[in-house]
């Protein structure tokens, strides 16, 4: 079997079992193959619940659990049938033989629901219950945020009340928000709403029926889990060219066809990307024995960080051909190549080699979530990631 009979992560299951795998590379591996199935981590927050249940009816098929009066938060993820366990006051979980809403425990804390929807195979969805005091609801935001990937908040007005308690949460909820506007008439509302909240959310999303219901809501969210995917794939792939055997001559990174290549940007201010100079001890930094010999390759981490940035920078200072979606995805393309340049180093002890793995891997996070948004504000913002994480790691070289 070749590896084009296999997908993705198969091919990086067979990879991870190859003896003469590096063992930075193995532990990257390891790690690729855990976040392929990862999926999107939905939240619902806001005090009105009977519209946020509402929500979870529809990202369910239909399933009433409008029609309850419950103080259990809900967890739902992918099963092949429905099925439901319960946690009560104690903290302690028991199955529920029925999965269906009327069935819950009225004393649940929490009801964690496994469902069949195709939609579960991308997203999880937290539907968090909390009282309606701004305290309560703001601490059930803080509560929520390490399980967050995209929060929606649900209101009907978002008014000052709403609007101080969305102040109050954390920072990491903000970044992929969308504001579900409900009630009626939802629709007429949503462009002067979206004005008013302008720079709080992605964007604002009437659910109302006279709007459609939830279908671009659900819509919006898949769109964002599909592209979480793809950028998963994108890296897996990167490292499996750099890795997997193959009969075919791989081309080295720089030679990579979608690479960013310094004679594609026009002049700046008079001035254009230079040809990078062949690595070197000194030109990339290093001033010991100890990594020395790991010049050339602490020379092409710093190049390719460098060239990429500045010559994708220059592009967005020009108003190049360059979209933004096209440049945050160079971006990913490089910190995935620098991560396996820097996986060929993990056996050299080092400090500064742990601070550039370290720091290259929070990066590659940080450029997953800036794929998730839209406009040229996170596109000017993977660049400058580049060239900080250039400018830091030459400092620590030359310290």
């Amino acid at each position: 079997m070749t590896a084009a009979d296999l997908s993705v992560k198969e091919r990086l299951s067979r990879l991870v079992t190859m003896p003469d795998l590096p063992p930075g590379a193995r532990t990257e591996v390891a790690r690729l193959i855990k976040r392929l199935d990862a999926r999107l981590r939905v939240t619902l927050l806001g005090s009105d619940q009977g519209e946020k249940s509402r929500l979870v009816s529809a990202f369910c098929d239909d399933l009433p659990v409008f029609a309850l009066p419950r103080m259990a938060t809900l967890q739902i993820t992918h099963a092949p049938e429905p099925l439901a366990r319960a946690m009560g006051p104690d903290g302690t979980w028991c199955d529920l033989q029925d999965p269906e809403p009327a069935a819950w425990p009225v004393d649940a804390v929490m009801v964690a629901l496994g469902r069949p929807e195709e939609l579960f195979r991308r997203i999880t969805l937290l539907d968090v219950v909390a009282d309606p005091s701004p305290e309560d609801l703001v601490a059930a935001s803080q509560w929520a945020a390490p399980q967050t990937d995209v929060a929606i908040w649900c209101s009907a007005v978002f008014d000052d009340s709403d609007g101080a308690i969305w102040d109050r949460v954390p920072d990491e909820l903000t970044d992929h928000a969308r504001l579900a506007l409900t009630g009626p008439d939802s629709a007429a509302r949503q462009a002067q709403l979206a004005e008013v909240v302008q720079g709080e959310f992605r964007a604002v999303i009437p659910v109302s029926q006279d709007a459609g219901g939830p279908s671009a809501l659900i819509a919006s969210v898949l769109e964002d889990a599909e592209r979480a995917i793809k950028a998963r794939i994108d890296r897996a792939e990167a490292v499996l060219a750099r890795y997997e055997p193959t009969d075919k001559p791989v081309a080295p990174i720089r030679d990579r066809a979608d690479a960013p290549a310094s004679d594609t940007t026009a002049e700046v201010d008079g001035e254009a990307p230079q040809d990078a100079a062949k690595p070197s001890a000194a030109s990339a930094g290093v001033k010991d024995e100890n990594l020395a010999e790991h010049a050339e390759t602490l020379g092409a981490v710093i190049g390719l960080l460098r060239e990429t940035g500045q010559s994708l920078l220059w592009d967005r200072r020009r108003g190049g051909s360059l979209t933004a979606e096209a440049v945050i995805e160079s971006c990913s393309a490089v910190l995935g190549d620098v991560s396996v340049l820097v996986a060929d180093l993990d056996d050299v002890a080092d400090p500064r080699l742990a601070f550039l793995s370290d720091a290259v891997l929070e990066a590659e996070g940080m450029v997953v979530l800036l794929e998730l948004e839209a406009g040229p504000g996170p596109a000017i913002e993977a660049v400058t990631l580049l060239l900080q994480l250039r400018r830091d790691f030459e400092a620590r070289l030359a310290a």
